[in-house]
Order: structure tokens, then sequence, then C-alpha cells
């Protein structure tokens, strides 16, 4: 990856060059979409973000973990285009992910986490069937109790 596109992501940047960053990175086939996950420092979340999104579904499948770490905070710069991209995979191929996200939360004993992770329970209307284990079914569902 170019760092000098990379530190072209920062927000204190004029907005151009970071649009421009934000478009020439996306439109590299050479990136690794994991080297995209909260790079650098909170100052390059957000357009890092932005770049993950353009790039889409299935092309950052291998961030997908990664993806849903960020999701521990939703105040994190780049959280709403992380979520928004997590909502283009298809249901099938998220909910293993998604499983072993609230297994991480739960051996932490986060509970903010499993509430922002719950959050798809809600958006992409997931069921007790979709889930291979029902006590995460059970943990995600009481997380969800925050965004009713």
């Amino acid at each position: 990856m170019d760092n000098n596109i990379l530190l072209n992501l920062n927000w204190n940047l004029p907005l151009d060059i970071q649009d421009d960053a934000v478009c020439k990175m996306a439109s590299m086939l050479d990136i690794n979409p994991k080297d995209l996950l909260q790079p650098i420092s909170k100052e390059y979340w957000e357009n890092a973000a932005k770049v993950l999104l353009k790039m889409g579904y299935p092309r950052i499948r291998e961030a997908t973990p990664g993806l849903l770490v960020w999701l521990r905070d939703i105040n994190w710069p780049g959280s709403n285009e992380v979520m928004k991209l997590l909502k283009t995979i298809p249901k099938a191929e998220l909910v293993p992910y998604l499983e072993d996200a609230v297994k991480k939360a739960i051996n932490s004993d986060d509970e903010i986490w499993i509430e922002n992770l719950s959050f798809f329970l809600l958006q992409l209307k997931l069921k007790e069937n979709d889930f291979a284990s029902k006590d995460v079914y059970l943990s995600l569902l009481s997380g969800s109790e925050f965004w009713k």
C-alpha cells in the first residue's frame, strides 16, 4: 500500500485531498482491506471506513471480523460506514463472524460491544434459526433492548 495516499486520509487535511485519497485507494486492487482496519490513529479511521465501503463486498470479505471489532464503540470514527458495509454482507456469511464477535464480547465481559452487535438483530431481522448457537442469539437478543 502507498503510505503517502494512506496519510492523505487524515481528517485534518483539506477535503479535496481526503476525497481524492478515498477514491484512489478504493480503486487500487493491491490494497489488503485488513490494512484499513482502524489504521494509524483516529484521524484516519473515518476515511479508511469510506474506502472499505467503496471497495464493497465481496472485496472486503477477509476484513469482516475486524469490521465487527470496530463496533466495540459506535462513537469511533467510521463506525457508521462500517455498519452500512456490514449490512451488505449476506446473512449466511456474516452470522458466523457475528457469532465469533459475540463470544469474544461475552468472554471479555463487554456489554456495550454486545449491545452494538445486537444492532444487526434489528437491522437484518436475524432470527434464532440464523445462528448455530442459541446462547449467542439470546445474548444478542438481550443486548438489542438498547436499540428499542
